[in-house]
């Protein structure tokens, strides 16, 4: 049986990384997305390695609604229809409360919430067009203002 394309936002660097390479060993396309375009080379091709399945990175900010559903669209093309998503793409800015600067405030949440919001309606909608199931898993480690 094949296995099901997953997405991993945030899958260059911490956690989305980790899971990842779990997912790799596991023997899953994988279709990494992360902001940190310098660490998805390696991301993408440690997870090669562990299983060799197929494997695509790219540079994208998973605010930008319409360059996360383009990146989606290739790596469909490269990897094949997505099954689940693992959103894991996350920030966090380190400041005392009455420190944190407006900007960084709604960045962070534009990032944390506006981002998982959009990479689940597109993968939802795609699941929807095709008549598939799949499973979207949301994940977070940390508060708004770090440790």
């Amino acid at each position: 049986m094949e296995k099901l394309s997953v997405i991993v936002t945030g899958g260059a660097s911490g956690i989305g990384r980790e899971v990842a390479l779990r997912l790799a060993s596991a023997g899953h396309p994988l279709i990494i997305l992360d902001a940190q375009a310098d660490k998805i080379d390696a991301a993408v091709a440690e997870c090669r390695t562990r299983s060799g399945t197929k494997a695509a990175g790219f540079a994208v900010d998973v605010t930008d609604r319409a360059a996360l559903a383009a990146a989606i669209d290739e790596g469909e093309s490269a990897c094949g229809p997505v099954g689940i998503l693992a959103a894991c793409a996350g920030i966090a800015r380190q400041a005392e409360f009455a420190a944190l600067a407006q900007a960084d405030w709604e960045r962070v949440l534009a990032v944390n919430l506006g981002g998982v919001l959009s990479s689940a309606r597109i993968v939802a909608d795609r699941m929807v067009a095709r008549g598939t199931r799949g499973r979207i898993v949301m994940i977070a480690s940390r508060g708004i203002l770090g440790d």
